[in-house]
């Protein structure tokens, strides 16, 4: 259907196995998308405003631009040929559906595949209705020929061998387990959580236990529909089944959002009733009766519940009361990992947390939900909001760290130092977005409430960001003064602190290069440079050394400038920071440039316009590198005359990441040398 449709469905009740053929269907073609096949489950957001968003995260295009959200992403898909597989959309119709159309109208090379318990609605949508597993004729006589042509037996076979080595269907158990089979309607999910049984109980037994539970639910769910009865009983039947330790770790393991690990169940799921050294027994068997699945994510383990089983842990969390007081341990926990992030930041554990935070994600949300849902919780919005900065501008979701930011302030409005903080620090994500207006009308409320409180650290921060805005405004002596001015008000003794000290040796350099101040610029470089060096951070020393790169080609000394872009580079490609990959291509052409080496500065400038493009900008966008970029075009434009420029820019443009870095390091890379430019008489 994919070939004849640019948007298909796949429909059908729970536990039919949507996801698990939308998976196969990826894997079957996905040779023809070479920009790849994507997948982002929908099952954990809560809320639709945050859609475009976890698309854009899943995808790796950042929301460090002034667009519209929707725009951002739509813009880096607009010419690549992928296939993006929306999972479990049927609670967030209209937002999916609103996306889909504007995704499809913008990017005519992509391609659309949705599950969902219900259709779109969307334009020009195909709607494929998932089938239960093919089941044996109840008519016909049981047969272990006639059982095996069969997928719901097959399915069950595969499962039972599974927990039960050496499990066959035979003559004798034939019977049991086509009518197992029937009686859970050919639901995989449901077959499944049957078969894990067999480690302890025959198929006639599963089968009676299970005829039990129907009859329960046949009582007391009639306006259910028959499968979703066949799946509820399998379900209820599994859980019926566990211990009380393990059914009161599933229903509190459901307050996690996408997935969790054995700390974060341990400090939020355990309590008197449930001791925390009795939380990895109960995992472990939770994890054995297929109620969680097990995933590796680096060194850690992960786990994980099916939207379905998960659903069903909510419903028992709600009865038995405890629902808002897990939903607010999870906020604890996750608020003081926030915080010691924050602390952190400049630490050997930087890019650990921002690895961390990008796993965590969507319980980093849901935390942040409860915050912005439950009264008097405001104050707590604001602190793991700006205690989240750093990470947000690290991984390129300044947007998002935006929207809950303003979320705070709007449920915030009282004149204190919490609103204080929480204005400086959105006034920073609204620069960052281009903002410079909305900033200053941000930075002008916090400066007038700092003063009014005698608030000496939101002063600091508010001239601080006053000086980027300056900075971002052109006003580069204006930025000089209010930075150096932020210094020295920013106590640092405190170990928050040291994130924004280092942000504002940042900025100072590159203000201080710009006005022309060049040995300013490298002291303050230097400075910037051994903070991060004093305490091994190393996401922050490749900004360090590729301000301190800008500084020295901003004097005119192109191989030095050179050297430190290129070992900021390197450093950049282990951590894997796209958006410092793009900045380091696009300094190293103005260093080719001057270097007289101008198909070399083309190719990089192709390079890094990918990269851009990525972003959704087709060219710099910090205002101060604009000019810089301008005149590096005009240069090799007269260099090497348009035919020669244009090959050598689309050559640069058609690398991938890595050959683009290894090109900018190396000058090796697969690419035919541009023809000579040739002139007509």
């Amino acid at each position: 259907m994919l070939a004849r449709s640019r948007l298909v469905t796949l429909t059908g009740p729970p536990g039919v196995g949507k996801t698990r053929l939308a998976l196969r269907v990826a894997r079957q073609i996905h040779r023809g998308f070479p920009d790849g096949v994507w997948w982002v489950d929908l099952a954990p957001l809560s809320d639709g405003a945050l859609l475009t968003h976890t698309v854009m995260d899943t995808l790796g295009i950042t929301d460090r631009l002034a667009h519209r959200p929707a725009g951002a992403l739509a813009e880096p898909l607009g010419t690549r040929r992928l296939l993006l597989i929306l999972d479990n959309c049927e609670h967030l119709l209209d937002e999916t559906a609103l996306l889909v159309d504007g995704l499809l109208g913008a990017a005519p090379r992509l391609r659309i595949l949705i599950t969902s318990r219900q259709v779109l609605g969307a334009a020009g949508e195909h709607v494929l209705t998932v089938p239960p597993l093919s089941l044996p004729d109840p008519e016909e006589p049981p047969t272990v020929a006639a059982a095996e042509h069969h997928d719901a037996v097959r399915l069950f076979t595969a499962r039972a061998a599974r927990a039960a080595p050496g499990f066959t269907v035979q003559p004798g158990n034939v019977a049991a387990v086509t009518a197992l089979c029937r009686r859970l309607d050919g639901i995989p999910l449901a077959i499944e959580l049957a078969a894990v049984r067999l480690r302890t109980l025959s198929p006639e037994r599963i089968l009676a236990l299970l005829d039990t539970r129907f009859d329960v639910l046949a009582e007391g769910e009639r306006d259910g529909t028959h499968r979703h009865h066949a799946l509820r009983a399998a379900i209820g039947w599994s859980h019926e089944l566990c211990t009380p330790d393990e059914r009161r770790l599933w229903a509190r393991l459901s307050v996690f959002a996408g997935g969790f690990d054995l700390r974060a169940a341990e400090e939020v799921c355990s309590d008197a009733d449930l001791p925390e050294r009795a939380v990895f027994p109960a995992l472990a068997a939770l994890l054995e009766k297929s109620v969680l699945c097990r995933k590796e994510a680096g060194r850690r383990v992960r786990y994980q519940m099916l939207e379905t089983l998960h659903a069903y842990g909510r419903e028992r969390l709600h009865q038995h009361g405890e629902r808002g007081v897990l939903r607010r341990r999870h906020r604890d926990y996750y608020q003081r990992s926030a915080a010691r992030a924050n602390v952190e930041w400049m630490s050997p554990n930087q890019v650990s947390w921002l690895s961390w935070l990008h796993e965590e994600w969507a319980n980093v949300r849901a935390a942040l939900g409860y915050c912005a849902t439950e009264p008097g919780e405001a104050s707590s919005a604001v602190g793991m909001a700006t205690a989240l900065r750093y990470y947000w501008i690290a991984a390129g979701a300044v947007r998002e760290g935006g929207h809950w930011l303003s979320t705070a302030l709007h449920l915030h409005p009282e004149p204190d130092s919490t609103r204080a903080r929480a204005l400086w620090a959105d006034s920073h994500f609204a620069l960052l977005r281009g903002d410079i207006r909305g900033a200053e009308a941000r930075l002008a409320e916090c400066r007038a409430l700092a003063e009014r409180l005698g608030d000496a650290e939101a002063g600091a921060y508010a001239t601080q960001f006053t000086g980027l805005a300056a900075l971002m405004r052109a006003d580069f002596r204006g930025a000089v003064r209010l930075l150096r001015e932020a210094l020295d008000r920013h106590d640092r003794s405190h170990a928050g602190r040291i994130n924004d000290i280092w942000l504002a040796l940042y900025h100072l350099t590159l203000a201080n290069a710009l006005c022309g101040d060049i040995p300013a610029a490298v002291r303050a470089g230097r400075e910037c440079l051994d903070l991060c060096a004093e305490r091994s951070a190393e996401l922050s020393r490749s900004y360090a050394l590729w301000a301190l790169g800008f500084a020295r080609w901003s004097q005119g000394d192109a191989d030095a400038a050179a050297g430190l872009i290129e070992d900021a580079l390197r450093a950049k490609r282990s951590l894997g920071d796209p958006w410092g990959i793009g900045l380091c291509l696009e300094t190293l052409a103005w260093t080719a440039a001057a270097q007289h080496r101008p198909v070399r500065a083309a190719r990089l400038l192709g390079a890094s316009a990918a990269r851009w493009q990525s972003f959704g900008a087709a060219q710099p966008t910090l205002g101060l590198l604009v000019a810089n970029h301008r005149r590096c075009v005009a240069a090799i434009r007269h260099a090497l005359g348009e035919r020669t420029f244009d090959t050598s820019f689309d050559q640069g443009r058609r690398l991938s990441v890595q050959q683009a870095v290894e090109y900018a390091l190396h000058d090796r890379v697969d690419v035919a040398p541009p023809a000579p430019a040739t002139t007509s008489s």
